[in-house]
């Protein structure tokens, strides 16, 4: 339920900036997908590093299970959404601070 609210929520970006979230969601597949290829290799060669580390918690998986939890779903889904929401945040202050009158000096 939450992966559908972050989902819609980055949805909704595009009705009042379609094209800044046109371009926030190509740089964020664009930063996500290399991540997405090091963590497949990571994980199938079991580096030891943090692309391929599960939680203290969590029980070893196989490979699929553990590179669907650790990688392709928080990479392709949570983070994309992420980069949407706040760069959008961040576009709306920078056209919100941009659009103020310039301040006179008497």
């Amino acid at each position: 339920m939450g992966l559908l609210l972050i989902v819609v929520a980055a949805a909704l970006q595009f009705v009042p900036f379609p094209r800044l979230a046109k371009t926030l969601i190509a740089y964020a597949y664009a930063a996500r997908i290399p991540v997405v290829v090091v963590m497949y290799f990571a994980i199938r060669g079991s580096w030891g590093t943090h692309y391929d580390a599960l939680p203290p918690e969590a029980v070893p998986a196989s490979f699929w299970p553990k590179f669907l939890e650790i990688a392709l779903i928080p990479q392709l889904i949570f983070w994309i959404a992420y980069t949407i929401i706040v760069g959008t945040l961040v576009g709306a202050i920078f056209i919100a601070v941009r659009k103020q009158p310039a301040i006179q000096a008497p």
